[in-house]
């Protein structure tokens, strides 16, 4: 049996804090840009990994709530060709 580890997060797509290392006394400007890929102003991420590095992932503009988790998790299950324990 595989054991895969679930996982989400959300990306602000408009950067707000730029940086960069630079020396005392010294100013770096770093310029930010929006993102153009995605409509939103952010994007979310779900993800299924395993032990050996794998990964497959889900992206979507709006919130990740339960309805649209069953169907990430729904979509996941057809892919599998092992068992699988998700720990999440």
């Amino acid at each position: 049996m595989m054991k895969v580890t679930a996982s989400a997060v959300r990306f602000e797509l408009t950067p707000c804090v730029p940086y960069a290392w630079q020396c005392k006394g010294q100013t770096i400007e770093t310029p930010t840009a929006k993102g153009k890929r995605f409509a939103a102003r952010y994007i979310n991420v779900a993800g299924f990994f395993s032990k050996k590095n794998a990964f497959l992932y889900y992206l979507s503009e709006s919130t990740i709530n339960t309805e649209k988790l069953v169907e990430i998790f729904n979509d996941f299950a057809k892919k599998i060709t092992k068992n699988h324990c998700c720990l999440g």
